[in-house]
């Protein structure tokens, strides 16, 4: 459970990060795992399990896949999701998420089986590549180098991340101790 408010501000643990663990559950493994990106967040009732491109998995070999051109990937993930209340629908949408962008989704029922899910995308340009569940789940990302270059980021989007962060602070600084204030 991290990061209350994150996702709703109901009540803590509605925020929840999964890491993939080689070996032993402990928390320095758990650590590790983290920061080497083997992991997704989620609102407890949706996974995705194993994400990988073109056979490489989040968290392994610093999460990149590397092109020499331009050509299409192939995207897999396990996802599941579990029916959230009465009348909720059976169906989630998951989606292929290259730089920010929906580029394709699959439906799968929200039977909290576990779906295997395959997509394939054009990658032109050095890219970042995730899965989401809008609302519920995101993977971190895989990045896609095409011939050597950098990703780039568009103007649009460090912009939206810079008033993300400023957003977070507004509502975060105040918790922080005056002695350090400097170092947040």
């Amino acid at each position: 459970e991290t990061d209350f408010p994150c996702i709703s501000g109901e009540r803590p643990g509605m925020g929840r990060s999964y890491v993939k663990l080689n070996g032993k559950l402990s928390f320095d493994a758990w650590c590790d795992g983290l920061s080497r990106g083997a992991s997704y967040v989620s609102n407890g009732y949706a996974h995705l399990l194993d994400f990988e491109v073109d056979g490489h998995q989040v968290g392994a070999e610093n999460s990149e896949v590397r092109l020499d051109n331009p050509r299409m990937i192939r995207v897999a993930v396990k996802a599941a999701s579990r029916n959230r209340g009465v009348g909720a629908s059976k169906a989630e949408r998951v989606e292929l998420i290259v730089n920010g962008f929906p580029v394709e989704s699959k439906v799968i029922e929200a039977d909290g089986q576990t779906h295997q899910i395959a997509f394939q995308a054009s990658i032109n340009r050095s890219s970042w590549v995730a899965i989401r569940i809008l609302g519920s789940a995101h993977t971190n990302p895989i990045f896609v180098t095409v011939s050597g270059k950098q990703i780039r980021a568009s103007r649009r989007s460090a912009e939206w991340c810079l008033a993300s962060v400023d957003q977070c602070w507004s509502q975060k600084s105040r918790f922080y101790a005056p002695a350090e204030l400097g170092q947040a």
